[in-house]
């Protein structure tokens, strides 16, 4: 009697298809997971922004009344979230009262994880631009230079390329993300961030 079953060519083929099945689903998984650490990263990033826009926008009394700004008026004020409260301070070296909410935001950037060691860098800067001979204007510039998580710009192997193996440098603001007017040219800086993996995000408002 005959009977009909699957011969071993026609199983082997079957566990090839299915096999090739598996890895593709395992390159999307890995692709969604990437994507969605990435907009988490940028969601957290706007979220951190905001809240040091909402800040400064509440009131510039602070900025005008109180803060101790340099002698010539055209210097910005830069400062980090670990120095913030030795530089914004008033005449009698006293943090001004826009600290405290500072600080709050500057939490928040270390809760949502973007503050990890050498991994990100949050810079901040205020200025002025007179308008008469008591009025200013003024505007707030925060830039964060951050480190990619991202395994395809590491080198390949067996190549002597190291343009994307560079990881010697610590991921500084000042280094990666200056503010404009910076001794350092933009292709030389795009340059340096692809060859340290490092990304930057920036934001600037008036207030």
């Amino acid at each position: 009697m005959k009977r009909n079953g699957f011969s071993l060519v026609e199983l082997l083929v079957s566990m090839l298809i299915v096999s090739i099945a598996m890895l593709g689903f395992a390159a999307l998984q890995a692709y969604s997971a990437r994507a969605l650490n990435s907009s988490y990263q940028k969601t957290s990033e706007v979220s951190v922004f905001q809240d040091l826009i909402k800040v400064f926008q509440v009131s510039n009394k602070p900025l005008s009344n109180e803060l101790k700004w340099p002698a010539d008026p055209t210097k910005p004020v830069d400062f980090s979230c670990d120095n913030v409260n030795d530089v914004l301070v008033n005449s009698e070296n006293k943090a001004i009262s826009l600290v405290p909410s500072i600080l709050a935001a500057c939490s928040k950037y270390e809760k949502v994880g973007l503050n990890g060691n050498e991994d990100s860098d949050l810079k901040i800067r205020l200025s002025r631009n007179k308008i008469t001979n008591t009025m200013y204007s003024y505007s707030l510039e925060v830039n964060m230079a951050y480190k990619l998580k991202r395994a395809s710009y590491s080198k390949a192997e067996g190549s002597s390329d190291n343009t994307y193996a560079d990881e010697s440098k610590a991921v500084t603001a000042e280094t990666f993300c200056p503010f404009k007017g910076g001794e350092v040219g933009e292709d030389e800086l795009n340059n340096l961030r692809i060859k340290n993996n490092v990304a930057c995000s920036h934001v600037e408002v008036m207030l």
